[in-house]
């Protein structure tokens, strides 16, 4: 599958308006850009002020395209999306170390022989767990996603819902 880029958009995404998180996001991608050296002063201010004055998604794009990885890394952490995630992590880690006494419990209950079959269960979801911390660790990081790089993209997860599948 090709990466779409955002200039090659149908006409349909290209009319999907921006919110002012999109263009808050946009603009701290930019103000990181330049505290970076990326970018002149001048060419700042002259960014933000196309940024504020955007209307569609479209118009945000070619604002970060000739940054590295479209401004991802400069992108804000949110920090809601972060702490969320961090405490379902918590609640299923919690859920596991139950899961795994009470088997224990049950093991020593009938008789704790030389067989110890709450191994298997718990090594089976041990992967589970450890993935979803390790994904909770980054969560609400835009530089560290999962999710596919768009060439002339601004780094927002919001341009990334629009694109076509």
């Amino acid at each position: 599958m090709a990466q779409t880029d955002v200039t090659s958009r149908p006409a349909r995404d290209a009319a999907v308006r921006a919110s002012d998180a999109d263009r808050e996001r946009v603009a701290a991608i930019l103000r990181g850009a330049a505290g970076q050296g990326l970018l002149t002063l001048a060419e700042v201010d002259e960014r933000l002020a196309a940024v504020y004055a955007a209307t569609f998604m479209a118009d945000l794009g070619p604002l970060t395209a000739d940054l590295p990885e479209g401004g991802r890394r400069f992108a804000p952490v949110d920090l809601r999306a972060r702490s969320r995630a961090r405490g379902i992590a918590r609640a299923h880690l919690v859920g596991y170390v139950a899961l795994v006494t009470l088997m224990v419990g049950i093991w020593v209950a009938t008789g704790a022989d030389y067989y110890f079959w709450p191994i298997w269960p718990a090594l089976g979801m041990l992967p589970a767990v450890v993935s979803h911390l390790a994904a909770a660790r980054w969560a609400g990081d835009p530089s560290r996603s999962w999710a596919p790089r768009i060439p002339g993209g601004c780094g927002a997860k919001a341009v990334q819902k629009h694109l076509p599948a």
